[in-house]
């Protein structure tokens, strides 16, 4: 490696520039066949545009004719009294700057060796040093037409006087010990070329005054009175070059809305003389400001400390502009314009008082019987009422009671209506508590979560009065009924009790206490009537497995439960199980032999004569099986099987099927009937994208229409595959759904959308879009709720 640089220490003291005395202005190319020199040789600067902190560049370039270079150095100097050099980067071939290089000049060459660079400031002169050096390889080749090395950043430090130009010389010809390059057989070259820099007043732009913030804003929805805000008056876009000494102005504000608390004025910039008064003249605060400075950019004045003192009713709205008159500024010698004079509006709307929020139970009052209704269920829902978003509610809490002699709480769920208003999503906490000081209830809570850094932000729950989202579920708790008396004529026998909501509390983001309007909580009841005598009775009903997402049986109504009501879906080869309940006058018959008969399948039909919906044997319509079990001591007898899938045409077997289950009580026997349907979880009916033509680059939406016959909801995980002409994978989107929901024997329809992002590499061409529905990701076992939808040649991807 060459040792190829200098260094300079001790150098003699050397005059400061004479302003007489400026080098005459070169060309962009020396006709020296090596050499260096600056671009641009001249930079003439004025305070019209230029003030301290302006910042700029200089290139240094240079040009070997005939020689392959090693290394090359600069010490450019410049006056430290008007300028500094804030940072030196080699300059690559595009023309920006690097910290390692190699530099446009170096280009070629092997390896080199970056430096750092080396500023300071000496006997009134800023100077920076800069190198670089091949370390191996091939040298760099000649540059005839000249190549960068280096760009050096300046900082304007001093503005000129009114009248006058201050000036200096960018110089690296100073010394041959500092700038030099150096050729491969280790000769130096010296020749260099300096460039000139002047910045010479002119009028700059105009400074501002200004209050600010410039608008402030408070609501009706809050009392503001003994409200506090800071308003500061300052000088904006203020140039040095002005050398601004005073200046003057009359802040005014509504004494009779407004109350100044306190002033603070900036005496560390003003520090000639800051007189401020606001007590001659109330609605006024005179300012005289003077300073010794030579201040720049935006300086504060005072901050003033407002007290709303007056807030009126909505719908009066009161805005408060705190205005700037009597404005003048002067240096030394003329008056400054200041423009432009930028007032504040302090809006405070009239105070209206917002409707206190209460709870409600849904629906009031529930009935259930005379019809057998043991082991049923039923849901209650709690709503939030009149809830306006002023209150800024993120959390609630409460008890519901209810009568645990005939009712058991099977769940309880959150409602929709939190979770609409929560970004960072809910947290939802319930206990049943069925002893204690409080007697059987259920406890709830429901928090919005805050973003990360524990802060909530706008929108919050509520609308404005009457508006759409003023009410809403906060919870939904299931029911179960644990005991129903016989009935006589409908008297002594009923069960009654009540759902009491009662300890609600609500809380703001701020975790304080939002008042609710307890005289208007509407609590509920529950009655469960008295059965009516009904002799032999069976109830047929059942469940599914479903792929480890059904029970057995599915929880009432999805079971079939009561006399000839539907059961729900069940999925290809699920295993289904079916009980049969058999009582007389509701008192369990045991031992008996229960006939169980599965056929199908069937097709569901309306008849437009009769305006009645009917079953219809499929052509491939069989019984499927005959079977007997006898009835525990609960009165219930049981079987299981699974359906069939043939391996020819399975889909055959799609449809309804019909359970028949009979028993002989006392010589008399009695039936009950159940349908079911055999079906996939979900039918994908339809793939649309936005359009045909595609380009690269661009986004397929892809909408997928779906129906389920589903009663029950439950997870479905879509996704949508493009591959291009040649089958490949240009992208893959998943979307998470909510199957079912439907009423028996119609679909509950959907839609969801995908996108996919075309890749530049795909081919373009016809595409094919492949689409899937999964219980879950197929990575953690999910499985396929029905066969893929195939879309051939569903886009174009356009080859420009």
């Amino acid at each position: 490696m060459k040792s190829a640089f200098k260094s300079l220490y001790g150098f003699a003291a050397i005059a400061m520039l004479l302003l007489a005395a400026m080098p005459a202005i070169f060309a962009f190319n020396p006709p020296e066949t090596i050499a260096m020199w600056i671009e641009p040789q001249t930079i003439n600067l004025t305070t019209a545009t230029v003030d301290v902190g302006y910042k700029f560049n200089v290139t240094v370039w240079g040009k070997t004719t005939d020689v392959y270079a090693a290394a090359w150095q600069f010490w450019l100097r410049y006056n430290a009294a008007v300028l500094n050099a804030t940072g030196v980067w080699y300059c690559l071939p595009d023309g920006t700057g690097d910290p390692t290089g190699p530099s446009e000049f170096m280009t070629g060459a092997g390896k080199t060796s970056p430096v750092t660079p080396t500023i300071w400031t000496y006997d009134g002169y800023g100077q920076a040093e800069f190198g670089e050096s091949w370390t191996s390889g091939a040298y760099a080749p000649p540059k005839p037409s000249g190549a960068r090395m280096a760009i050096v950043e300046f900082m304007v430090t001093a503005v000129p006087g009114k009248g006058q130009t201050l000036e200096s010389l960018l110089e690296i010809s100073f010394s041959t010990v500092g700038t030099w390059i150096l050729d491969k057989d280790d000769n130096y070259y010296y020749k260099a070329y300096d460039a000139y820099y002047s910045l010479t007043w002119a009028p700059p732009a105009s400074p501002g005054l200004e209050v600010l913030p410039a608008t402030r804003f408070y609501d009706r929805y809050t009392v503001w009175n003994g409200t506090t805000f800071d308003e500061t008056v300052q000088l904006t876009n203020l140039a040095a070059a002005w050398y601004l000494t005073n200046v003057s102005f009359t802040l005014n504000y509504n004494k009779d809305e407004l109350e100044i608390i306190n002033i603070v004025g900036n005496n560390a910039a003003w520090d000639v003389h800051l007189d401020v008064d606001n007590l001659t003249e109330p609605g006024k605060v005179v300012v005289y400001a003077e300073t010794s400075q030579t201040l720049s950019g935006n300086v504060g004045i005072l901050t003033v400390t407002f007290m709303i003192i007056d807030q009126d009713e909505y719908p009066t709205v009161e805005p408060h502009v705190l205005s700037l008159t009597g404005v003048s500024a002067f240096d030394h010698t003329l008056q400054i314009t200041v423009s432009p004079i930028k007032p504040a509006t302090i809006t405070v709307e009239g105070y209206l008082a917002v409707a206190m929020p209460w709870m409600e139970v849904k629906p009031k009052d529930t009935v259930l019987g005379p019809d057998f209704v043991k082991h049923t269920t039923f849901k209650v829902n709690v709503t939030i009422n009149r809830l306006h978003f002023a209150w800024r509610l993120v959390a609630l809490e409460f008890r519901l009671s209810y009568n645990k002699t005939f009712l058991k709480v099977i769940s309880v769920e959150e409602g929709p209506y939190l979770k609409e208003f929560a970004p960072y999503g809910t947290f939802f906490i319930s206990y049943i508590e069925d002893d204690g000081r409080y007697g059987p209830h259920v406890l709830v809570g429901d928090v919005i979560m805050p973003d990360g850094n524990g802060t909530w932000a706008p929108p919050f729950p509520g609308d404005v009065e009457g508006g759409a989202k003023e009410n809403g579920t906060v919870a939904i708790i299931t029911f179960e009924v644990i005991e129903q008396l016989p009935g006589y004529n409908g008297g002594a026998a009923d069960l009654e009790g009540a759902f009491d909501l009662f300890e609600i509390y609500m809380y703001n983001d701020d975790v304080e206490s939002i008042p609710v309007n307890l005289d208007r909580v509407v609590n509920g009841t529950v009655t469960i009537k008295g059965f009516a005598q009904q002799g032999r009775f069976i109830d047929v009903y059942g469940g599914a497995d479903n792929a480890g997402h059904g029970s057995i049986p599915f929880p009432a109504p999805y079971g079939g439960q009561g006399l000839n009501k539907p059961m729900d879906l069940v999925i290809p080869q699920s295993e289904v199980t079916l009980f049969a309940d058999v009582l007389y006058n509701y008192w369990p018959v045991q031992s008996k032999d229960v006939n169980f008969e599965v056929e199908g399948p069937y097709e569901h039909k309306f008849n437009e004569t009769s305006q009645q919906w009917y079953y219809e044997k499929k052509q491939n319509w069989f019984i499927l099986l005959k079977e007997t079990a006898r009835t525990n001591a609960s009165g219930v007898a049981n079987i299981s099987f699974a359906m069939p899938w043939y391996c020819q045409n399975p889909e055959s077997l799609l449809g309804v099927w019909k359970v028949t289950a009979t028993v002989n009580i006392r010589d008399q026997v009695v039936t009950d009937t159940l349908y079911f349907y055999y079906d996939y979880m979900v039918h994908i009916w339809k793939v649309t994208t936005d359009k045909f033509y595609y380009a690269h680059e661009e986004t397929v939406k892809i909408t997928v229409d779906y129906g389920s016959h589903a009663m029950q909801t439950y997870d479905g995980l879509f996704s949508a595959v493009i591959k291009d002409e040649l089958n490949v994978v240009i992208g893959m989107d998943l979307a998470e759904v909510t199957l079912g929901g439907a009423r028996f024997c119609t679909f509950a329809n959907g839609t969801v959308t995908l996108s996919i992002h075309i890749e530049k590499w795909a081919f373009a061409g016809y595409a094919d879009i492949y689409v899937n529905c999964y219980d879950k990701d197929p990575t953690i076992g999910g499985f396929a709720w029905t066969p893929q939808k195939f879309e051939d040649d569903k886009i174009y991807i356009l080859p420009n």
